[in-house]
This record gives structure tokens, C-alpha cells and sequence, in this order.
């Protein structure tokens, strides 16, 4: 089949994901069995004092997208660290010898300190950033002594009379009025962008109908039966999804509608933000009549069929392999696209998933995800190739090592003949996390780094307290002046 063909049959190759789609349209009627699937012993406990009933092969059919992916994608890692720190903690960051910034947060009383120490060429320098409800505090130790801020509580009144506006050649009253002109401006600008974004985010409302109706067109039949898998035959619910050519044009001939209403629906918002001229609704859908003028066609000369099968574990509930197959003539030629699945028996214990895509003749890309757990080391590696001609070719190749007792980690990562790569460790426990980055690897040279990244729960006593300070608001304009002489001096 020549790959012009080939191409276009990769256009349609959407209709899989349709389909998909209807594998997971009613999954929140399925109960979460915990990471561990449902079975029907296990729906036999009791809840609130009523035994629950065992799912029918329709309900694992329908709950089984959704409880596949929650079991591929959940992770065991407890973030209670993170969380807390940054309710009441302590975040620090570490570059090296040149910067170290501690940041306090407690947010159930607004505290936020900031300490950041930096060595450029070995020059050293110390901000510390103060914030609370009462005061907003600068300190620069090794520029001007002592601290200098302003008052939250007394900034309505301290403002007006601040040497600051004769300092600046500033008249207050004018400055305030200007602020309030602007603010209105940007005031009005956000209503008039959220009008818009609320006027354009309706008409999407009707995707959620069109995509129903296009579903409407898929066949599905649900039926128990026996799965091979890796060799093996394990009990299943076997779900089939179908369309043929006459069922595919509807499906996109309803996408077709609904983009020309909801284009229609906004033309009167976009209108104000296009070039006058540059939008109209009609030329939509005269390119919509003419769109699908150009699918009636195609379809007049295709001869297709779409199957798609998803095998469930009766026991578990996880998708263990699936088998797509988009196939038939176009223009008199032959060919497909044929897609592949294999997640193992069990998802959770499997060792390796695979997905294969090929057109059943010369052309096959295949990406593999593998894993290796020895003791305390884990290893993941994700490896996408392609067949061609008969020419197998390695597009990339990713990986990601893990030992749980040293917390030291390492990702590789080569494509076109280059490897990237990077080291360092990963620690999280209930109480802190830590990331460090020790060094990268790129274009065969390696570069330390030693990047920290930690945070940690604290209790709100150990956030450092605001100093003493002058008040910026309330300094006379000799001392203003003075203190600025001292910041530009101690930077020169």
C-alpha cells in the first residue's frame, strides 16, 4: 500500500480514541478497589451494613479505563512533607557555592521570611525579606545597617505626608489619581477579557452532545470469555467496539455541526478581537459545507471497517492487552492500521507494558516500558523503535534507576546518537523531602551542579520574627537621600 494511503488512514486513526472514550463513559458508577482491583469476593464486604453486589461484566467494562490508568499512574509516594512545609515550613534551595535561599512560610498566620545568600565571583551578599500582616521589612547587612520597611498598619496615613513624593519630584495627589485612572482601565480591560472568555467557554457545552452522538455510531458488545495473555489464558470481559465506513462519515460529519455552531455562536466575540474583514461566520461554514463535501467524497471512495477490542480481567478489573484494527481499501488500495496492547495479567505486577503500532506490512513503531527491581534498585526503561523497510531503527531510549536505601538516583535519556543525563538523590519521608542535582551529562561533557532542593515542616515559632526597622514612609528626606548614597557606594 503506498504511504500516501498509509497517511490518511492515520488521519482516521482518531476513531480508536473515540472508542476508547466509551470505555470509561459510566466508570464512576465502579467502585475503587484500592490499587489491588475488584473481584467478586471482594465486593462481598460489608458496607454500612449492606453486602455489596458483585460487578456485572458491563460495570467492569465501563469502570475499566478509568481503573487502569488510576493503577498505572497512582503513586505510593506521600507527599504529607511537602504539603506541610508549605503550610507551615521551611523551603531551601542551594546552587552550589553561589546561592543558598532559606524561605519561611507559615500561611495560617501570612508569615513569609526570605533569606538569600549569594557569591558571585566572590563577592558576597545577604538579603533578607520580611512579610506579615503588620510589616513588610528589607534588610541588607553587608550594604546598610539595620532594616528599613513599611508599616501595614499605619501605610493609609504614613502615605500622603512621605518625604518619598518630594524626593521623586512626585506630586501625591497626582500620582493617586493617575493609579486610580489606570487601575480603572485594567479593572475594565479584565471584565471585557472575562465577558469574552465566559461568552467562548458556553458554547462548548454542546461538545459534551456531539461527542455522544458520536459514540452513539460505535457498536459495543460486552461478553465473558478467555484471554491470551503472555501465553496464557486468563478469565475476561471481553469488550468489542465497531464502526464501518457509513457509521465513521456520520461520526465526523456530527464534529463537522458542532464546529460550525459553536464558531457561529462566537462570531460576535471574535469579531471585536479580529481584524475587521478577517472573520466571518459564513466563510466558516462555507468551509464546513465544503469540508464535508470533501469527506462524502473520500468515504465514496473507502471501504473501511474499525474493530477494537479491550480484554478485561474478570478478577481485577485492569485492562490486560487490547487489539486495534482500522483497516480496508482507499481509492482501490489496501491497508491498515493496526494497534497493540499488552499491560500483563496484572498491571500492577507486570514487569513490562508494550504498545505497537504497524500498517501490517513494512512499517512498525513499537514502545516498550520495562522494569527491574533488584532488592533496594529499581529500574525503569521506556524504549521507543521503529521498524521500515525491513531496517530496525532505535528512536529513544529513556531511563530511570532508584535505590531506596542511598536515595541515589540516576536519568538517561538518548535520541539521534546524543545522551543526556543527570545524577544526584531523591529522599522523601512523612517529615521532609530532598532533591539534589550533582551533576548532568550532555554532549559528552559533564557539568556539576550541585543543586539542593529540601523542604521540611516546622512549627510556626521557628520562623524567624521581623527586626526592628525605619520606617521608609515616615524618614525624613535627608535621611532618604543618605541611605540611598550608602546603596549606590557600597555597589560600586
Amino acid at each position: 500500500m503506498k504511504k500516501s494511503v498509509f497517511a490518511k488512514l492515520l488521519i482516521l486513526v482518531l476513531c480508536f480514541a473515540l472508542m476508547l472514550c466509551g470505555c470509561g463513559e459510566s466508570a464512576d458508577t465502579a467502585k475503587s478497589d484500592g490499587g489491588e482491583g475488584t473481584s467478586n469476593e471482594s465486593n462481598q464486604n460489608q458496607q454500612g451494613g449492606n453486602v455489596q453486589k458483585p460487578e456485572t461484566p458491563e460495570e467492569k467494562a465501563e469502570a475499566a479505563l478509568e481503573r487502569t490508568l488510576s493503577a498505572m499512574f497512582a503513586s505510593s509516594t506521600d507527599m504529607s512533607a511537602l504539603e506541610k512545609a508549605l503550610q507551615c515550613g521551611k523551603i531551601t534551595v542551594t546552587v552550589g557555592d553561589y546561592v543558598d535561599n532559606v524561605l519561611y512560610m507559615n500561611t495560617n498566620k501570612l508569615e513569609f521570611v526570605d533569606q538569600l545568600s549569594l557569591n558571585i565571583e566572590g563577592v558576597e551578599l545577604d538579603v533578607e525579606v520580611y512579610l506579615n500582616e503588620h510589616d513588610v521589612v528589607l534588610a541588607l547587612p553587608e550594604v546598610v545597617d539595620g532594616a528599613y520597611g513599611v508599616s501595614l498598619d499605619t501605610i493609609v496615613n504614613d502615605l500622603p505626608d512621605s518625604a518619598i513624593w518630594e524626593l521623586l519630584g512626585v506630586d501625591y495627589e497626582e500620582f493617586m489619581s493617575e493609579l486610580a485612572t489606570s487601575l480603572e482601565g485594567m479593572t475594565g480591560d479584565l471584565d471585557e477579557l472575562s465577558g469574552m472568555l465566559e461568552g467562548m467557554s458556553a458554547p462548548l457545552s454542546g461538545l459534551e452532545d456531539a461527542l455522544t452522538d458520536v459514540l452513539s455510531n460505535v457498536n459495543k458488545t460486552v461478553a465473558e470469555g478467555k484471554a491470551s495473555v503472555d501465553g496464557k489464558d486468563v478469565d475476561a470481559v471481553i469488550v468489542t467496539y465497531s464502526a464501518d465506513s457509513a457509521a465513521m462519515q456520520k461520526m465526523v460529519n456530527i464534529l463537522l455541526d458542532w464546529y460550525a455552531e459553536y464558531v457561529e455562536s462566537m462570531s460576535d466575540y471574535l469579531a471585536a478581537y479580529v481584524e475587521q474583514g478577517a472573520f466571518e461566520a459564513a466563510d466558516i461554514a462555507e468551509m464546513i459545507e465544503s469540508a464535508k463535501g470533501e469527506v462524502a467524497t473520500f468515504f465514496e471512495n473507502a471501504d473501511l471497517t474499525l474493530e477494537f477490542t479491550v480484554n478485561v480481567n474478570a478478577k481485577t478489573g485492569y485492562i490486560m492487552t487490547a487489539q486495534g484494527a482500522f483497516s480496508g481499501t482507499v481509492e482501490g488500495e489496501e491497508g491498515g492500521v493496526y494497534l497493540n496492547i499488552d499491560l500483563g495479567e496484572n498491571l500492577t505486577e507486570s514487569d513490562k507494558y508494550t504498545f505497537e503500532l504497524n500498517n501490517g506490512e513494512d512499517e512498525n513503531v513499537l514502545m516498550a516500558i520495562d522494569r527491574d527491581v533488584q532488592g533496594s534498585k529499581s529500574e525503569y526503561t521506556l524504549s521507543i523503535s521503529m521498524a521500515e523497510d525491513g531496517n530496525d531503527m532505535e528512536l529513544m531510549t529513556a531511563s530511570l534507576s532508584y535505590d531506596s536505601s542511598s536515595y541515589a538516583y540516576e536519568i538517561t535519556l538518548e535520541a539521534e546518537g546524543e545522551k543526556l543525563a543527570a545524577n544526584g538523590t531523591f529522599k522523601l519521608t512523612d517529615k521532609d523531602l530532598e532533591l539534589t542535582i550533582a551533576s548532568i551529562e550532555a554532549a559528552g561533557e559533564t557539568t556539576k551542579l550541585d543543586i539542593l532542593f529540601g523542604a521540611e515542616a516546622i512549627a510556626p515559632s521557628d520562623v524567624p520574627a521581623a527586626p526592628k526597622y525605619a520606617n521608609l514612609l515616615t524618614m525624613s528626606e535627608d535621611d532618604l537621600m543618605m541611605l540611598l548614597l550608602n546603596i549606590s557606594a557600597a555597589f560600586q
